[in-house]
């Protein structure tokens, strides 16, 4: 398997900017974060083997495990990442575009949105578009990207949340209704 390389990029009809990227090695983990040039935020790491971990400036925190992702079944979530629609205003906090290949990429026009942008990506098992049922029941008026040119597949969800969405998807209820879908 060779290195696939994944990005979600922002424009507001003049500007391009680099919001989020995915990597799958030849090996088969993933790497998937934020770009942000001033951000001390960092990289989430899930190994083929399932041992998730996140790096940043203060140090590494295990995450629970995952999948074997060689046996990947059902769909999991990997994270949420937030940001303001007005960090695109100042030129410290979001990369321009440069023009890099990329092996999938996908844009979110910010104009659409008022205030909060939400990326949530998902590992979802090849072919099995019937779990992206309950992530459409979930995650009304949303953008969803998947990619499928990496295996598990690259489900990308992207919403403006709201105080009641974020209180219904960060809940039980959320975390339920995705892990039942593992087989």
């Amino acid at each position: 398997m060779s290195e696939k390389r994944f990005k979600i990029f922002v424009t507001d009809g003049e500007n391009i900017w680099e919001l989020f990227f995915i990597t799958q090695s030849g090996k088969g983990d993933f790497y998937f974060g934020s770009i942000n040039p001033n951000f001390v935020g960092g990289k989430h790491t899930y190994h083929a083997s399932g041992t998730r971990h996140y790096k940043s400036n203060y140090g590494k925190h295990e995450l629970p495990k995952g999948q074997k992702l060689d046996s990947f079944r059902g769909i999991e979530h990997l994270l949420s990442y937030t940001i303001r629609k007005e960090a695109f205003n100042h030129p410290f906090s979001a990369k321009l575009y440069r023009g890099k290949k990329f092996d999938g990429s996908s844009f979110i026009d910010i104009r659409n949105y008022k205030d909060l942008i939400e990326v949530s990506p998902f590992l979802l098992e090849p072919s099995k578009l019937e779990y992206l049922r309950e992530i459409i029941k979930v995650f009304k008026d949303s953008q969803i990207i998947i990619f499928t040119n990496a295996s598990p597949w690259i489900v990308i969800v992207v919403y403006e949340p709201t105080r009641e969405k974020r209180k219904f998807y960060k809940g039980k209820i959320y975390s339920e209704t995705f892990r039942q879908y593992k087989n």
